[in-house]
């Protein structure tokens, strides 16, 4: 037990857990909630789907056999929303015949653990998938960092060429000016006319 004063640790990873059978829905929270994480649950691929786009999360434990939508088709509207396709989903499912496993894999799933399943092996499945999510976002924010970076860079260049094109551009006219100036003065020196310097 934990001082008073101590906090509990934060959840390490918000998982979403979709099934249409409350039982499994419950046992794997609660092995979701063993490993300080942080579970929400669904009971179909709609409301899943909806939980999906309107909070994030970082992966999805998903069961293919599900009324009115099953875990294939919620896994190709996930592979078709921009916003969802890099979301890591294990399929957790009593099918387990190897042509189901291939479907899923296809279909966008990174693992799949037949039920009834291992604790050891879903903690230990859930956390090689919450590292890769994680090192997936680092590398995102990166991404877009190194992007306003380049844009940052860009703008500077543009202003500095624009500075030297009109630097270049003052230089010329004096240039031009003074060597005009010059014609001007051999002209009228040639012509007997006296130019004041």
């Amino acid at each position: 037990m934990s001082a008073p004063d101590q906090l509990p640790p934060a959840p390490r990873g918000h998982v979403l857990v979709v099934d249409d059978n409350e039982l499994n829905r419950s046992l794997l929270s609660s092995r979701l909630k063993m490993q300080g994480l942080s579970p929400e649950t669904a009971a179909n691929g709609q409301a899943a789907l909806e939980l999906m786009r309107a909070q994030p999360f970082d992966l999805v434990l998903l069961d293919i056999m599900m009324p009115s939508m099953n875990g294939y088709q919620v896994l190709e509207h996930m592979k078709a929303d921009a916003a969802l396709r890099h979301l890591p989903v294990i399929i957790i499912s009593a099918l387990d015949q190897l042509e189901s496993v291939v479907r899923c894999i296809e279909l966008g799933a990174d693992d799949y653990i037949p039920k009834p399943f291992n604790p050891t092996l879903l903690k230990a499945r859930v956390s090689a998938l919450l590292e890769k999510k994680r090192l997936h976002d680092q590398q995102a924010k990166y991404q877009r960092q190194i992007e306003g970076d380049n844009r940052q860079l860009e703008e500077r260049i543009r202003e500095q060429v624009k500075e030297i094109a009109k630097q270049k551009m003052e230089d010329l006219n004096t240039q031009d000016l003074n060597q005009a100036m010059k014609i001007i003065e051999g002209t009228a020196r040639s012509m007997g006319i006296e130019v004041a310097g």
